[in-house]
């Protein structure tokens, strides 16, 4: 949704525009660690994540395309949604289970995560 759209396009410019490079690289440097719990400045990458949403989904909602039922492409969206809600990624939900439920192994990633 941040590319199909002007609006959307100029919201997102909007939102980065100030960011350094430091303060990108430092930000991408936390992620794989902390997630999105990261700090960047005085927030987290969750709350940058929950306007970064706003501006995706208007972006689908401005692009208009619609599937055969009437659904808009926001639809897409509603795993990342769940994603900021919870304030932790899959990723981290693994690591959890791993370090708890699991007792150390990786085989019930596969029937959990299965699709």
């Amino acid at each position: 949704g941040l590319l199909y759209d002007e609006a959307a396009l100029d919201a997102a410019e909007a939102l980065t525009s100030s960011w350094t490079y430091e303060e990108t690289l430092a930000m991408r440097n936390a992620v794989p660690e902390q997630g999105i719990s990261a700090p960047f400045r005085n927030t987290t990458l969750r709350e940058i994540a929950r306007d970064v949403m706003v501006i995706s989904r208007m972006g689908l909602k401005n692009r208009g395309k619609k599937n055969r039922d009437g659904y808009d492409e926001t639809s897409f969206l509603n795993t990342l949604d769940e994603v900021v809600a919870r304030g932790t990624t899959s990723a981290e939900e693994m690591l959890s289970a791993y370090h708890t439920r699991w007792g150390g192994s990786i085989e019930p990633v596969f029937m959990e995560y299965a699709y």
